[in-house]
């Protein structure tokens, strides 16, 4: 069940084309109904460089229904369940509903019914920036991303054989806290496919405190990798962090299908004055290359049990 998009729908934004813990009950989802995608929110496109015409779904495996970007302004609703609204102050916020068009993915999911199917086409920059992307974000608000939050975060992905890193980069992210001031030198938190490795593994990187604007060097900056990555396979994600910019309060620790993997480790997790919002689904460095992965499950809670996968 993706949490993340109101457990029912999937979601696709492409270009141009078509361990053992106690069981608790399970919070509500914070990232509820509808599925809203902020497509370039902070961000301003300047005239004449609106991302109009490029194509947005609400899609199952097998079918989809979209409709186009309109111009700033506008508003278009198709019959497949989609809504798109362009604002004057250059974002664009996409809501999907449940439709027919939604179905099971055939490579299963994770929780309830319906999992996330994200992809990634050469060319998809929707966005000011130089990643291709498709991805789904919440405000710092339903993230929880302020100074002094102690935080639980869990989800699971699966990456098909058809991911298709780009080679030779930690530049695949799946999942991403980032600043909420947007300066330009990247996420606090990413979880990562390192294709620089061989075999690829997941990395998780963590960075704080002081950032130099001009070269994007933060003064602390840790990064782990746990697994090797292994494709067909449900990884089962929990992250746990204190938000801070202070090396000697902030921390994080993290589990892999139950697994402690990242000890409880003091580090600074965040800019100074600055807080995060979560982001999922697939940013690469430009490729040749379609990528492809599936998302489940997205929650946020105060312990292991509330966020942990069922």
């Amino acid at each position: 069940m993706l949490l993340l998009l109101g457990s029912l729908a999937a979601v696709a934004v492409q270009s141009g084309c078509s361990s053992s813990h106690q069981t608790q009950k399970k919070p509500p989802p914070v990232f509820g109904p509808p599925a809203v995608f902020h497509w370039g929110v902070h961000r301003h496109f300047p005239a004449g460089q609106w991302p109009t015409g490029k194509s947005v779904y609400c899609a199952g495996e097998g079918s989809s229904a979209g409709a186009k970007v309109p111009p700033p302004g506008h508003r278009v609703a198709s019959s497949g369940g989609i809504t798109i609204q362009t604002r004057g102050d250059g974002s664009i916020d996409i809501h999907c509903q449940p439709s027919a068009h939604s179905r099971q993915s055939r490579l299963g999911v994770r929780q309830g019914s319906f999992a996330a199917k994200f992809v990634v086409h050469p060319g998809d920059e929707p966005i000011e920036g130089n990643g291709e992307r498709s991805e789904l974000r919440a405000s710092q608000a339903e993230s929880g991303g302020y100074p002094g939050r102690n935080e639980w975060y869990g989800w699971s992905t699966l990456f098909p054989k058809g991911l298709n890193p780009t080679p030779g980069t930690s530049w695949n992210f799946f999942a991403q806290w980032h600043d909420s001031l947007n300066n330009g030198c990247g996420p606090n938190i990413v979880y990562a496919v390192d294709a620089a490795k061989s075999p690829a593994k997941i990395r998780l990187r963590v960075r704080g405190g002081p950032v130099s604007l001009s070269t994007c060097a933060a003064r602390y900056d840790r990064s782990w990798y746990p697994v090797t990555l292994s494709t067909g396979h449900w990884y089962d994600f929990v992250l746990q962090v204190r938000w801070s910019a202070d090396p000697r309060v902030g921390f994080v620790q993290a589990w892999i299908d139950g697994r402690l993997v990242v000890p409880k480790t003091k580090v600074a997790t965040l800019y100074p004055r600055d807080g995060v919002y979560v982001k999922q689904g697939f940013y690469r460095k430009p490729s040749g290359s379609v990528s492809t992965l599936y998302q489940d499950g997205m929650r946020r809670g105060n312990s292991y049990a509330r966020v942990s996968a069922p």
